[in-house]
């Protein structure tokens, strides 16, 4: 795509949370953007480290728009881009978290896309960052079934999509990479629906629904990996409410899929394998793990691959007692 005109208004919310550790390197990955029209919405979530603090020297920042400190945690991102985007005047949204960083042609590279009228979202290639800064490689997430299809730019129907990939998993993995149009997102309606932990999902579903889809596959973005992230494993009472509610998302975009498109099931396996994966001597007698809320087919792989797990435990730890003797 050619360069852009810089007409087109970007509004960054920067949604923070106890980042203060990269939240320096992150603001000036956005406030570096080598396309200038563009806003700051500074959110901080009620942090317990000095992130407060760091905000504070972007605060009076020609580009900020604006710098609120909730006085209690709102405990859910999304109602901190919800906020944002309610506040924001720009034509698109980047939501850019606060311990991930952009390139500084991220915007440039990306906004272009919306001088098409049908565009609603444009993503690029992330990269996987640890907390040190060190590359670690591609973020594959999503992209197992056809990983060539990113490695090249491309622009296609948003519910070409949804059918073929996003109704299955969610290949738009990093909010961060992505840009998006502020009026489509307004228009969502989905408030009340009951997920705080992979609500993404569900929006860029919505979001596709309504337009078409424009993909970079230079590196722009870099997202962070660390014991704090989204996609870090949480206790088991925050991994149960994931499964649930990646079944129900799975379920809401099934809604959406074009009329006469055959849904392929064994794509979803991928959630059984992500639950059986959990599975240890403490969790046998949860009723709740051993009896997750799949059906049919996918109850039973779900039983294979936990008894597959335990086996390769128990020849793992015989192994080891046996070398030890």
């Amino acid at each position: 795509m050619e360069s852009c005109d810089m007409s087109i208004k970007v509004s960054v919310i920067v949604p923070s949370y106890n980042h203060a550790e990269f939240l320096g390197d992150r603001l000036r990955s956005v406030y570096g953007q080598d396309y200038k029209n563009f806003e700051v919405i500074l959110l901080d979530d009620c942090s317990s480290d000095n992130s407060v603090e760091i905000l504070e020297t972007y605060s009076s920042h020609p580009n900020t728009k604006t710098m609120l400190v909730n006085k209690r945690n709102s405990g859910s991102t999304f109602r901190q881009w919800d906020k944002g985007i309610q506040m924001a005047e720009g034509d698109v949204v980047w939501i850019a978290e606060s311990d991930d960083l952009a390139t500084p042609d991220f915007l440039s590279k990306l906004v272009v896309a919306f001088e098409n009228a049908s565009v609603v979202v444009a993503y690029c290639k992330s990269m996987l960052l640890d907390r040190f800064g060190v590359i670690i490689g591609p973020d594959t997430w999503g992209k197992e079934e056809c990983p060539a299809k990113w490695n090249r730019n491309y622009l296609t129907s948003g519910q070409e999509e949804i059918d073929r990939y996003l109704v299955y998993k969610n290949t738009l993995v990093n909010a961060s990479g992505i840009l998006f149009r502020r009026d489509a997102y307004l228009q969502l309606g989905l408030d009340d629906a009951p997920v705080d932990l992979v609500k993404d999902w569900l929006i860029w579903g919505h979001m596709l629904a309504k337009g078409s889809v424009y993909y970079c596959s230079e590196q722009l973005n870099m997202f962070r990996v660390h014991e704090g992230t989204v996609r870090s494993l949480g206790n088991y009472e925050k991994e149960l409410k994931r499964l649930k509610e990646n079944v129900f998302v799975k379920n809401e975009l099934r809604k959406l899929v074009s009329s006469g498109t055959q849904i392929d099931h064994r794509k979803y396996f991928w959630l059984v394998k992500m639950w059986a994966a959990k599975a240890d001597i403490q969790l046998l007698g949860k009723r709740t793990y051993l009896f997750p809320p799949f059906r049919g087919l996918m109850l039973w792989r779900f039983y294979v691959c936990v008894l597959g797990r335990l086996w390769l435990m128990f020849l793992t730890r015989f192994t080891q007692d046996k070398h030890g003797a």
